[in-house]
């Protein structure tokens, strides 16, 4: 549905990823602009998504993403 929704000269959507576990992107050297070049994930070594209150929160989080009414999933 997303690759059909682009087409014609207003169309225009945006492809979103949400991460968890990452405390920074390391920017050094990236070429502003270049969109290609993002930087590197620098990882949270405490993160843990075992823990039910990380579960819950990302499940929240599902939850409020569904009731958007102007997303594509």
């Amino acid at each position: 549905m997303v690759d059909g929704f682009n087409e014609g000269e207003q169309g225009q959507s945006i492809m979103v990823d949400i991460m968890w576990g990452i405390n920074n992107i390391n920017k050094t050297n990236v070429d502003r602009f270049n969109a290609s070049q993002i930087g590197t994930a620098e990882w949270d070594d405490t993160f843990d998504l075992s823990h039910p209150n990380a579960q819950q929160d990302v499940f929240s989080l599902c939850n409020t993403l569904r009731g958007l009414n102007d997303l594509l999933y």
